[in-house]
This record gives C-alpha cells, structure tokens and sequence, in this order.
C-alpha cells in the first residue's frame, strides 16, 4: 500500500525530476545522518528519504552521503565535531 501511495504522489509532482532527487541522498541524507549524531530528531527529513527511496525502489540511505559514506560512523558528537574542525580523527 504504502508503495501505491508514493506512486501516487509522484504522478501528482511531475517536476520531482532527476536532479532534484539527487538532492536526497546527497543533502538529505547527510543532514539527517549528522542529526542523528547530535541527537536532533528529523522526522520529516526522514519521511522524505524513505518515500522517495520507495518511489525509485533504491536505498538512497546507503548510496548517499551516509555516517558510513562520510567516514564518521560509530563517531560521538565530540568526535566528529573534532573531525569536521580538524581533519583528524
């Protein structure tokens, strides 16, 4: 269901082209990973990746700029706040 629902809004946003769909995994997707860190919960962001991940059936999650992606997973706050300042890890 949740499937027929994204394809529904799709047809209805004919201007949700490619480029801006780039705009998930490489802007939405970090902004809610670095969220994440620092403990600022981004349900709407969130909401977004997962819909438009259901409507193009990839995992936008992973392909973008992920915790893993950015080479800060597993990272506290302070670490990658440290890291971000310094190049350090």
């Amino acid at each position: 269901m949740f499937n027929a629902i994204a394809h529904a809004l799709l047809a209805l946003a004919p201007e949700f082209d490619a480029a801006k769909v780039e705009d998930v995994p490489m802007s939405l997707v970090p902004i809610s990973e670095l969220a994440r860190i620092a403990g600022v919960p981004t349900p709407n962001i969130d909401a977004v990746i997962q819909l438009t991940s259901s409507i193009y059936q990839r995992d936008f999650r992973a392909e973008g700029r992920c915790a893993k992606n950015l080479g800060i997973e597993g990272m506290s706050k302070a670490q990658v706040t440290h890291f971000f300042e310094t190049g350090e890890r």
